[in-house]
């Protein structure tokens, strides 16, 4: 049933409930704005946030130089004290990349310039060291390059803690409201005025595109680089049974040109996974 349209102006309306939706929320929550949150499924957290290997990652594969490398670099400290405030688990383990063979281990070099460049703590450890740290990695080990600052959570309770706190704050969030297209000023065709959705009209002064996956057509709509394509991978994961087979810390392969390749990875629930395959 459509709800009746809402006619006043909120101050921030916000497109999507992963976990960027969430901590924009929260962290805008803290202001005196009136933001309207909406979500096109049941509940937040059911996109790609629900999906993904848990890992935060210590930031040093970034290309230096490049906003994802500054954004990795400032985000990875800001988890320890994220974790206390909102009171979820969070586990700075550490990730490892690990050669398997000559070629791999000259890789690695690469990788720990790139994390030297980015101001990311990294050192290359031998075989052995790799060995004795995790008993069950591939014998045939040649090194691997850790990164201590790497980590692990629970993109469920990330989320829902972000999203309760801005809730609590007066965020008001709306969920079964899939937006549909932009609202733009009669008076000026190049300002955005609100949102269309299933559940009727909301008007705002600033609109926020968190919508994951379809952010991209979220930004097609409002004109902004239409070049620009998101082309989705799925991808599935064994869950090893604890009791018989377990990791202590994060696994990666030593990437190539088209994958990062199979991550080996422990979880907060004591569980191995590994994963993911890819299917367009």
């Amino acid at each position: 049933m459509q709800a009746n349209s809402e006619h006043h102006e909120h101050d921030i309306i916000i497109i999507g409930a992963g976990v960027v939706g969430a901590m924009v929320a929260r962290f805008l929550s803290r202001y005196d704005l009136d933001i309207l949150w909406i979500e096109k499924e049941s509940d937040v957290c059911t996109g790609a946030t629900s999906a993904n290997s848990a890992i935060i990652h210590g930031g040093y594969a970034a290309t230096p130089g490049t906003l994802k490398a500054e954004m990795n670099a400032k985000a990875s400290p800001m988890w320890d004290q994220l974790a206390a405030d909102l009171n979820f688990d969070f586990s700075r383990c550490g990730t490892y990349v690990v050669a398997i063979g000559d070629e791999e281990r000259e890789a690695l070099e690469i990788e720990a310039a790139h994390g030297a460049a980015n101001g990311i703590p990294v050192e290359i450890i031998s075989g052995d060291e790799m060995q004795r740290r995790e008993p069950l990695v591939n014998p045939d080990t040649m090194g691997a390059l850790y990164c201590p600052v790497g980590g692990i959570c629970d993109p469920w309770d990330v989320t829902i803690a972000a999203a309760e706190n801005a809730v609590m704050n007066g965020v008001t969030l709306k969920r079964l409201t899939c937006f549909e297209d932009f609202i733009w000023s009669p008076a000026d065709p190049k300002r955005i005025t609100g949102i269309k959705t299933n559940r009727g009209n909301f008007y705002g002064r600033w609109v926020i595109n968190a919508a994951g996956i379809y952010s991209d057509s979220v930004m097609h709509k409002a004109g902004v680089r239409p070049e620009f394509k998101i082309k989705a991978r799925r991808g599935e994961y064994y869950i090893l049974d604890q009791n018989r087979f377990t990791m202590n810390s994060v696994l990666f392969p030593v990437p190539t040109k088209v994958s990062k390749g199979i991550v080996v990875t422990t979880t907060l629930h004591g569980n191995t996974i590994v994963g993911p395959n890819a299917e367009e």
